[in-house]
Parts: structure tokens; sequence; C-alpha cells
């Protein structure tokens, strides 16, 4: 499975992937009128129930600045520093989480 986009009723678009075993969620989004009411968190757990299903043993993310605390409630362990790419620091973190 290489990409799969999941948007239901407008209410969120979300981006991943399984490739060579490693889960990957590109992008998530809830529009604004809809957050709040724990929809991308049932998407992501979702996801995770899936990889399970698919013997994925590691989920990686790319965690927005804003959103780290919602990645970690999720059990994803997100680093502090932010991504430096060319030189430059990103709003962007590395996450992962570790099925078992």
């Amino acid at each position: 499975m290489i990409m799969e986009i999941f948007e239901q009723q407008k209410q969120y678009k979300f981006y991943a992937s399984i490739k060579d075993g490693i889960g990957k969620i590109s992008y998530i989004e809830t529009k604004k009128r809809f957050r709040n009411q724990g929809i991308a968190k049932k998407v992501v757990t979702d996801f995770i129930v899936l990889c399970k299903k698919e013997n994925i043993s590691i989920i990686k993310i790319n965690a927005y600045t804003k959103c780290l605390i919602f990645w970690e409630k999720l059990g994803f362990k997100v680093s502090k520093n932010p991504q430096i790419i060319d030189g430059q620091k990103q709003i962007f973190h590395n996450g992962v989480y570790i099925l078992k």
C-alpha cells in the first residue's frame, strides 16, 4: 500500500503510506469547524490499528511544532529539536511511533 487518502464529508484530510515495512503519516488536517471533536485522534488511531494488522513495527511523522502535544498524547516520541534543512530551522520535528 503506497498511499492512502482518507477524507470523510470534508471534515479532514489524512495522507499516509505503508511502504517497505514502515508506516508514514505525511499530512493530517481537520477543518476548523470540526476541531476538538476527536476526529484527528480517531483517524491516527485507526491508522495505527491498520499498521498493526499489516505487521508494521514503526510509524514515522513530521510533527508541526504547534501539534507536538497532540502527537505525544497519542504515544509518538517526538524530537524536541526542529528539523534543520539547508541550515534553516524548520517548523517540523521528527517523530516516531513504535508498535509492539
